[in-house]
């Protein structure tokens, strides 16, 4: 196609400014110095007799932008037709066309020739430098032709001589191919694009090159908007409106823009067509829902160009995509620009869940697992959860694994967050988690003998807790009495039963140790300088006193491990001897087998000693001073037999230690051996758990709580899977749960009970997956329990 723009001025010579496409004949261009009128005005439709009969039988109508007929409604009184076009000779042998009225910024006539040669078109000298002129020949028989007025707020003027009609060489070689009605665009769309928010959505605007006024056709009405930008540039200021008009994409609007309006004239959209692949090169098939009519996106208010969005439902990580045009008869061959539907960074997409019931006991331990977790573009980096949703995220690397210790009573709403390796994030809430003990039940074991403190021992008997305690039987006398729940929850207790008969209070132990062998157990008590064994028999009433052959009336605390072998001779024992002038006080051992006899294996000033049963192996812990410093020491035997001994381990030195008075603090039946002590010149309660099942290598020790008041009213036990610790502060019961199998840190202490008095001695058991928690209130010298219903 080839556009002639020709714009000269001379004082003889007026050149005139023709704006054609290869498709009009001649030069264009008439030279007038003025209007010779050889006949009177007519209205257009009449012929005119003119000497060159080429012109005579033209036919002139007025048509719209879209090139249909302007409606007529007859002639007026003068005998003007109201389409208002206006002819008349001029002395070129030619034709001046005017209108009588003001059309507006743009006026459309249509040329019927009949059966001769396609006159040529020019715009007058006076109008040349005014307006933009389109001609384009329709069937071979008539042009349609389109004048536009350049700049802003400018309209056609009335009564003045806008085109020279002169007659055509009917060289129709240059007439510009007609395309067919209904040719698709070539290039629909070009900035296929999408936008992420809550979903993916697809974006593009519109292109049908030529199509200035964004109606859907290419036609002579879409030289309006050409000549309202003319001029106009990407710096202009309302360049996002105007560039509908640049037609030929080199960021100005020009007379050039004329071009693609010829080039893609009868070219029409009526709808987009989305169409993807799993490749490049295709084959595009058409998405369902994907089709987008022409009309739903309007023209922008003030101008500008339309643009079209779509939903993308259910993208495909990877896959192209494609916008094709139909123009209602057929879909174009041509793709759009290809979107490769790889965004730059997806979020990874959660699923996870957790192994918790509807209600948990404290102490439970939830597994956490989102392994089934992916992220569309890429690999999962990290997890991190939130297990009390309090914006306290733990990370476990890319491991989507995770365990959490609910110790604390509670309602929970835990959430995990994965990350990618560009480090994007998503968050996801889990299915909450209640934590609760049930209904909590603080009350009297007994309403017989009151206790004296302090001196108390619980183990699970059959199933069934037992309490073995100290009566204050008035004056300086004690006794011994155990009472026995009558059933598994602890929720009815037996009557006392009296163990051994009144004797002086400082004739007794400062310890007593409950451990069971096989179906029955055994109380053990320091009583009289000896070691006494108490035996119950399962199911039975009563107990069977069987004095131990180990008298030594500088026998002070004592504390046995608890047996779990079938024969009752395989019970341990430790106790502290006192100091006298012949012996230093130390740790001594004893065994049934052995006939008791004593094997010392340590030596100091040592007391509060505990004894468990590791493996086949005894061990004991004790605390003990030397050189005015608390340490807390730690050996085992190497032997079944307990004739053999480790050195004495110093777990923890520096420190005024104080350990519990039985052996309840000393953990039992756990992976590991794990000790509470107190520290008397700190306040503090503190752990120590091994490092392996002998006790062999030793942990740091493990702040519990600071600014604690517990003295040796502390226990440990393992419940519900879990390392715990039940102990005194001032007046209040405390129970707490690892958070961990090693005891490396504790959840929040729940408190148990209150009351205004020192609590005494605790003990703790587990019934199930609760605790049991046994204790001397000093207000009333009460045995009392926290039970859980």
């Amino acid at each position: 196609m080839h556009l002639t723009y020709i714009l000269k001025r001379s004082r003889t010579v007026q050149a005139c400014m023709v704006l054609v496409l290869s498709l009009v004949l001649g030069a264009g261009c008439a030279s007038r110095s003025g209007l010779g009128l050889e006949s009177p005005v007519t209205d257009a439709n009449a012929p005119v007799r003119m000497q060159d009969r080429s012109l005579e039988n033209l036919q002139v109508s007025r048509i719209d932008g879209m090139g249909n007929p302007w409606e007529d409604s007859g002639k007026d009184e003068d005998g003007l037709s109201s389409n208002g076009i206006l002819l008349e000779k001029d002395r070129e042998s030619g034709l001046a066309l005017s209108v009588s009225d003001s059309p507006g910024r743009s006026l459309f006539i249509e040329i019927d020739a009949a059966d001769g040669p396609l006159p040529t078109l020019s715009l007058t000298d006076d109008l040349r430098d005014q307006a933009l002129l389109f001609v384009q020949p329709i069937n071979g028989a008539s042009l349609q032709a389109g004048i536009t007025m350049l700049g802003d707020n400018r309209s056609i003027p009335a009564d003045m001589e806008l085109l020279s009609i002169q007659p055509g060489n009917g060289n129709s070689d240059k007439a510009m191919p007609l395309r067919h009605a209904s040719s698709a665009p070539s290039t629909p769309v070009a900035d296929l694009s999408f936008t992420e928010e809550e979903s993916y959505t697809l974006h593009w605007t519109y292109y049908n090159n030529g199509d200035y006024d964004q109606n859907g056709s290419v036609t002579i009405g879409d030289i309006t908007p050409l000549g309202l930008h003319i001029g106009k540039t990407d710096s202009s200021p309302n360049w996002a409106k105007a560039q509908v008009a640049d037609g030929d994409g080199n960021e100005s609007v020009t007379i050039a823009d004329i071009t693609p309006i010829g080039a893609n004239f009868g070219s029409r959209v009526e709808s987009f067509i989305l169409r993807s692949s799993d490749k490049s090169i295709g084959p595009f098939e058409a998405v369902e829902g994907g089709t987008t009519a022409f009309d739903s996106a309007p023209i922008p208010a003030g101008g500008g160009p339309r643009h079209w969005q779509l939903p993308l439902a259910d993208p495909q990580y990877g896959s192209y995509y494609a916008i094709t045009v139909d123009d209602g008869e057929a879909e174009s061959t041509q793709l759009s620009n290809l979107l490769h539907f790889e965004p730059l960074n997806l979020a990874p997409v959660v699923n996870a869940g957790h192994d918790a019931t509807a209600k948990e006991a404290p102490g439970v331990v939830v597994n956490f697992d989102a392994s089934a977790s992916t992220d569309p573009d890429g690999t999962i980096s990290e997890f991190e959860w939130d297990p009390l949703g309090q914006d306290e995220w733990t990370s476990t690397g890319d491991s989507a694994s995770f365990q959490y210790v609910y110790g604390v009573e509670g309602s929970f709403s835990p959430r995990v967050r994965v990350r990618d390796a560009s480090g994007l994030a998503t968050v996801a809430g889990l299915a909450p988690i209640l934590v609760s003990f049930g209904l909590r039940v603080v009350d009297s074991i007994y309403p017989g003998p009151l206790a004296s403190g302090e001196l108390t021992a619980a183990l699970m008997a059959n199933g069934r807790p037992a309490v073995a305690y100290v009566v204050h039987d008035g004056g300086n006398e004690y006794s011994a009495h155990i009472v026995r729940s009558t059933d598994d929850n602890a929720e009815s207790w037996g009557s006392p039963e009296s163990l051994f008969p009144l004797v002086p209070f400082f004739t007794i132990c400062r310890s007593l140790s409950l451990t069971r062998s096989g179906s029955d157990f055994y109380l053990y008590a320091g009583v009289e300088g000896a070691l006494r064994r108490l035996h119950f028999s399962e199911g039975g009433s009563g107990a069977e006193d069987e004095s131990l052959v180990l008298d030594d009336p500088l026998l002070g605390t004592a504390g046995f491990l608890p047996s779990t072998a079938n024969d009752q001779n395989a019970s341990w024992a430790v106790y502290d001897r006192r100091a006298s002038s012949e012996s230093p006080t130390g740790i001594w051992f004893a065994n049934k087998q052995a006939a008791f006899i004593n094997l010392e294996i340590s030596t100091g000033s040592c007391n509060f000693p505990a004894a468990i049963q590791l493996s086949q192996y005894p061990a004991a812990a004790c605390t003990a001073h030397s050189d005015g410093e608390g340490q807390l020491m730690y050996m085992r035997a190497t032997d079944s037999d307990g004739a053999a001994w480790t050195a004495p381990q110093i777990l923890v030195t520096g420190r005024d230690i104080i350990t519990s008075e039985h052996g309840g603090t000393f953990l039992t039946g756990a992976e590991r051996p794990l000790i509470g002590f107190w520290s008397e010149s700190e306040d503090a309660l503190y752990t120590i758990s091994a490092a392996d099942s002998l006790g062999d290598t030793w942990l740091e020790p493990v702040l519990v709580e600071a600014g604690c008041q517990t003295d040796r009213s502390c226990t440990v036990l393992e419940v519900n899977g879990m390392p715990c610790i039940a102990y005194v502060d001032d007046k209040q019961l405390k129970y707490r749960v690892a958070a961990d199998k090693l005891a490396q840190s504790w959840n929040d202490a729940v408190v148990m009970a209150e009351t205004t008095a020192k609590f005494g001695e605790v003990e703790l058991l587990a019934i199930g997956d609760r605790p049991l928690i046994i204790y001397v209130d000093h207000l009333d010298h009460s045995v009392r329990m926290v039970n859980f219903e």
